[in-house]
């Protein structure tokens, strides 16, 4: 595809002043958003006191400064130079086929016809698509793909900020404390600024749920919560979910347990879902093994135009 074809799609500003309109436009915006929310919040809540208003404000409160801490870390993102470094490209490249596609009327797009320099990748057959489902639904609103792929970043941000709220509620006095240094977290900012890791860094939204989901299946023998949840996280992250599935589900439904000997009571239906659970971990292991491996065939991939696709993206970015 034409390189200023690619421009235009991307969105990327071509000057610095461009640029800067561009920044504050998109402060204005968001600065708009975060004040129409606040309203309506506190709209719906002035008048029922008695009606565990009071709860309802506290809980507004707490979201609206969980959105106020992600717009204030997004800030470099919005001023800086674009951000095209280790994984930004690939995200740049797949959510802009991914969005095509889409509006195309394709739902599950799986196979890229532009990668590798027009060969095509076959890249949504084993990489689970959740993430880029949200910045190519963003892309469809009117966004460019650039600036889809940073509000996905950010709306995952303030998404785990708020279900770490939700979990930690019953277990500490201060859960917005936590929900702060959550979204703030050291590797977190890594992984945005970094590595540019969209589908990783959404999978993170997505633990808090897990860990909510097994609470409620615990106390309230409810495991709708967990099951969406856990299906979201394999479809967002498959290493995520390995990693998560042997060293968070396991050791904590063995704590609430230890807890509560009826935490988890036998039933048909929660042994089946961990049989079948079983052969999706085996599943998500070869998923993730296969593309470790396809590695190994470097100079065969950079051959196809992966090293063309980085200098369109980082010609694309930099304008």
């Amino acid at each position: 595809m034409d390189i200023s074809h690619r421009q235009t799609k991307l969105g990327t500003p071509k000057s610095w002043w461009d640029r800067r309109a561009r920044v504050s436009a998109n402060i204005n915006q968001a600065y708009t958003l975060f004040l129409l929310i606040s309203d309506v919040y506190f709209r719906l809540t002035a008048g029922h006191p008695d009606k565990g208003g009071k709860q309802f404000r506290a809980g507004a409160r707490d979201i609206a400064l969980i959105i106020s801490a992600t717009l204030i870390l997004m800030i470099p993102a919005w001023i800086a130079s674009p951000l095209v470094r280790d994984s930004f490209w690939i995200d740049f490249v797949w959510a802009d086929q991914f969005s095509t596609q889409l509006r195309d009327g394709t739902l599950y797009p799986r196979w890229l016809p532009e990668s590798h320099n027009g060969l095509g990748a076959p890249v949504f057959y084993f990489y689970p698509p959740l993430a880029f489902y949200l910045a190519g639904t963003l892309s469809l609103l009117g966004l460019s793909t650039y600036w889809s792929v940073i509000a996905t970043f950010g709306i995952a941000m303030a998404g785990s900020g708020i279900a770490m709220l939700y979990w930690l509620k019953d277990w500490t006095r201060r859960p917005l404390v936590g929900a702060l240094l959550y979204i703030a977290a050291p590797y977190h900012m890594v992984d945005f600024y970094s590595r540019g890791a969209l589908a990783e860094y959404c999978a993170y939204a997505i633990l808090p749920l897990v860990a909510l989901g097994i609470r409620r299946a615990a106390g309230r023998r409810q495991f709708e919560m967990l099951a969406i949840s856990y299906a979201a996280l394999i479809m967002t992250h498959l290493p995520a979910a390995l990693l998560t599935t042997l060293f968070f589900i396991i050791p904590y439904c063995l704590f609430l347990t230890s807890r509560n000997r009826d935490a988890f009571l036998p039933s048909a239906s929660w042994w089946s879902v961990w049989y079948r659970a079983r052969f999706d971990i085996l599943a998500a292991d070869d998923c993730v093994a296969a593309p470790c491996r396809a590695r190994n065939h470097g100079d065969a991939t950079r051959s196809s135009g992966i090293e063309l696709e980085f200098a369109h993206a980082v010609t694309l970015a930099s304008g």
